[in-house]
């Protein structure tokens, strides 16, 4: 457990989960994954996740795709044979983690992991560097995203697949099936305009217990071409592996970059343009791990 400038992490008896508090306030959940009985998780999620007012944001384990876990990520097609790391089956690859640690400094909490991509034969298919980077703002928290992914031995091929590749999953009462709205950087709303259509940023918001409130999710122009998957019951995804075939090869890491605003108010209550042009001038990561 500690404490500074406002952040408290705290750990359970397991070691197996990380809970963010800023100013009191619970932020949100890291829930390391891993096969371990009781505790087990096929990868990696962010679950629960609030808003600056408490609003419960996300969803998990849902009456539809029970392998939805509120904000993720993973890949459905990786490989020849092919593994999935998207689903939550026996016949599914895991997302372990190796090494975790964190630090704040000054307004920020950085979390940094080293993860295995463990295919179903006991193989590792990719390793995975993960920093996230959360930052309070006015009516929002900021979280800052790198994943840097690789094969360990020889290329791999992240094969085109709707699931993919980091996602979120909004709270029941703000799908548009409830009478929230998605809308994208271009004014294109909910699942019939946005669905693969180029955006910087699509914006999720509703309602939880009458009270306006979403995600927004962020890509960076120095990703791979990156394109959006989006249901109107919930779900989005932003993935370098929709709609084409990428081979990973050894020491060429692939890096993927986004940002999420877990806001109060709906779009217009928040400058979503403003944090994308930030977005795109941030730092670059830091981390926290310790070198070996």
């Amino acid at each position: 457990m500690g404490s500074t400038a406002g952040w408290e992490v705290r750990t359970d008896s397991s070691n197996v989960r990380l809970k963010f508090f800023y100013q009191d306030r619970f932020v949100l959940a890291y829930n390391t994954g891993g096969p371990m009985g009781d505790f087990f998780r096929p990868r990696p999620d962010f679950y629960p996740v609030y808003s600056p007012a408490g609003c419960l944001l996300t969803d998990q384990h849902t009456y539809r795709h029970v392998h939805h876990a509120s904000i993720w990520l993973g890949h459905g097609r990786v490989g020849h044979p092919v593994n999935n790391f998207y689903h939550d089956t026996p016949r599914d690859g895991l997302i372990t983690t190796k090494r975790i640690a964190h630090q704040i400094d000054g307004p920020s909490l950085i979390l940094g992991s080293e993860l295995d991509w463990v295919n179903i034969r006991g193989g590792v298919d990719l390793k995975e560097l993960r920093l996230v980077e959360v930052i309070p703002a006015p009516g929002l928290y900021v979280l800052d995203w790198y994943t840097r992914i690789a094969p360990p031995e020889r290329p791999i091929t992240m094969l085109r697949d709707n699931h993919s590749f980091l996602c979120f999953r909004v709270a029941d009462t703000i799908d548009v099936e409830d009478g929230g709205q998605i809308i994208n950087t271009n004014g294109q709303r909910n699942e019939e305009e946005c669905m693969r259509q180029p955006a910087d940023w699509i914006d999720y918001s509703g309602t939880v217990t009458g009270h306006p409130c979403g995600l927004t999710l962020m890509n960076h122009p120095a990703n791979p071409p990156s394109n959006w998957f989006v249901r109107n019951y919930g779900t989005v995804c932003l993935s370098p592996f929709l709609d084409r075939d990428v081979v990973l090869d050894p020491g060429q890491p692939l890096e993927f970059r986004a940002r999420f605003l877990l806001h109060d108010g709906g779009p217009d209550d928040i400058d979503i343009p403003g944090h994308w042009q930030a977005f795109t001038h941030r730092p670059e990561w830091q981390n926290p791990l310790p070198e070996q």
